[in-house]
């Protein structure tokens, strides 16, 4: 699915689709491997970004369609992920 960034929003096909954020923390080095992985599978490890917060490592997702958030719900759930975050890029 190919598209471009304008603001908030990304435009794929002719369709405008809000960007959202989904940030989440791992629990440790083995399931930060695991998601990773399968976000380069599912082609949005491009979406991917860490951020050191002490200890601690949170992993943002970007995704810009209702599928793409579909796909990272089912890969937290499958690596026991349970809390996470959706932030509204459109949002100030």
């Amino acid at each position: 699915m190919t598209g471009y960034r304008h603001g908030a929003q990304i435009a794929t096909i002719g369709i405008w689709t809000r960007a959202m954020t989904i940030s989440f923390f791992t629990s440790n080095e083995e399931q930060l491997v695991r998601i990773t992985e399968q976000l380069k599978a599912a082609g949005l490890f491009s979406h991917y970004q860490e951020q050191a917060h002490g200890e601690n490592i949170m992993v943002l997702v970007q995704t810009g369609t209702f599928e793409q958030r579909e796909i990272v719900r089912g890969i937290l759930r499958k690596a026991g992920i349970t809390e996470y975050i959706y932030q509204d890029e459109s949002a100030a």
